[in-house]
């Protein structure tokens, strides 16, 4: 009798809510296809306009998972969930995590910076925090470069932008020479 009654529940429930369901269902659905349509395209253009592979990777998953966000928003607003108070909450985990991963955002903002002000590049023999070698990789959260004896270092971010860094050209520091201009003095 009691497996009958859950039955007849989720038979009323279906019956009451069946529409919305499946157009909630429909809505995640076509939001993952729209996202990763959006995602794919972002990506290909970023890299069209020769942007560092790694800002436009990440920049293309953070378009997908904010606008997939804003579908799965819009699913619950159908089912009749109030979507305020869920907001709120994202917010609020969303501060709570930023938080806790404080040194972490702290290694993307530095690794935005490399990219954008570039002491260095990809290719360069450099000398920071402690080892030397060839720059192999410059992504969010580190820097891989490839030590003289083939050994391959992985440095974080804030730790070459809290170093000094030298970069060499050919294995010899660069040396930038004051520009000196050459004017006649008038003698009197």
């Amino acid at each position: 009798m009691w497996k009958i009654d859950k039955l007849n529940d989720v038979g009323k429930l279906i019956e009451s809510h069946g529409l919305d369901i499946a157009l909630s269902l429909l809505i995640i659905l076509l939001g993952w296809i729209i996202s990763s349509w959006f995602r794919r395209i972002l990506k290909r253009f970023l890299l069209r306009l020769e942007l560092d592979e790694t800002i436009s990777v990440f920049t293309a998953h953070t378009l997908f998972w904010l606008l997939f966000a804003a579908f799965m928003i819009a699913a619950m607003k159908q089912l009749g969930i109030h979507t305020t108070s869920f907001v709120a909450v994202l917010g609020t985990a969303g501060l709570t995590i930023a938080l806790s991963f404080q040194k972490a955002l702290s290694n993307v903002a530095t690794g935005i910076m490399l990219v954008i002000f570039r002491p260095f590049k990809v290719g360069d023999y450099v000398s920071t925090s402690g080892c030397e070698g060839v720059v192999k990789e410059i992504s969010l959260f580190n820097t891989t470069i490839q030590a003289s004896d083939e050994e391959i270092v992985i440095v974080p971010n804030t730790k070459i932008m809290e170093n000094n860094v030298s970069r060499f050209a050919n294995g010899k520091p660069v040396v930038k020479k004051p520009s000196v201009s050459k004017t006649k003095s008038k003698k009197k």
